[in-house]
């Protein structure tokens, strides 16, 4: 809808007709996609009861996939082990474009056949993809994500959390009170004026942890010397950071 005009009983609008944009010509991938969208449209007719049988002759005439990823989604009258069991054997592609109609169309229902088949799924993209829309809806927190994603492999862990860490870590006020003793022993008014995290790996399982590593850029009054003056020195110094994720966010358990 682009604009109200008339408000009342009777209520108008103008609107906008979108349009999908056609791909181009002998587009195998394409063509792929969209045969296959309309084999799981399908095969969710023999599922899902009392649909008409003219749904199998509009579905022959449809060569938009939009249309025919809006079919299925409305089709939600299955139950959930069998929606779960649809959207793992669709390909890539045509769990992103139903993924896409589901969420537009129907937004209360679309979340928890989301999370459920997040939950579930061993697909990793698909996964990540599911994870990535459901982080949309301000009510999904980082503690439901966490159930979920610690299952997950550390490449998935990696491009689902690792700006998260990147920019937790390179707070410098995080390293107020993590220094290792090492640095502290330097000098007095030790501090980390940079913090550059270099390297991030992560593990799954019971809980999502981390190992970085992270260059400190560090400036600290050095202890009296022998000659008995005390000196300022800046410097770089790294060290490795473990930890995990919780609800909270990250939490650092050791650095060395």
């Amino acid at each position: 809808m682009v604009m109200c005009v008339h408000v009342g009983p009777v209520q108008a609008a103008e609107v906008e007709v979108l349009h999908s944009i056609p791909p181009p010509k002998d587009d195998k991938q394409f063509e792929a996609t969209v045969q296959q969208l309309r084999e799981s449209a399908l095969q969710l007719i023999e599922l899902a009861p009392n649909v008409p049988e003219q749904a199998r002759t509009l579905l022959s005439s449809l060569e938009d996939p939009g249309r025919l990823a809006d079919f299925l989604a409305g089709s939600l009258n299955l139950d959930t082990a069998q929606k779960q069991d649809l959207l793992e054997e669709l390909d890539f592609d045509v769990f992103i474009a139903f993924i896409d109609q589901l969420i537009r169309n129907y937004p209360t229902r679309a979340k928890p056949l989301l999370v459920s088949f997040a939950g579930d799924t061993k697909d990793n993209a698909k996964l990540f993809n599911s994870i990535e829309i459901l982080r949309e809806d301000d009510d999904f927190d980082l503690s439901d994500e966490i159930l979920i994603t610690q299952r997950c492999d550390s490449e998935t862990l990696f491009e689902l959390y690792n700006d998260t860490i990147h920019q937790d870590l390179g707070d410098i006020s995080v390293w107020e009170d993590r220094l290792p003793w090492d640095l502290q022993r330097m000098g007095d008014e030790v501090s980390v004026t940079d913090a550059n995290v270099e390297d991030i790996e992560f593990s799954g399982g019971d809980s999502i942890t981390f190992r970085a590593t992270v260059s400190l850029s560090v400036d600290c009054l050095t202890h009296d010397t022998h000659e008995g003056y005390a000196g300022h020195q800046t410097f770089a110094h790294t060290v490795t950071a473990t930890g995990y994720l919780s609800g909270g966010g990250t939490e650092i358990e050791d650095v060395r």
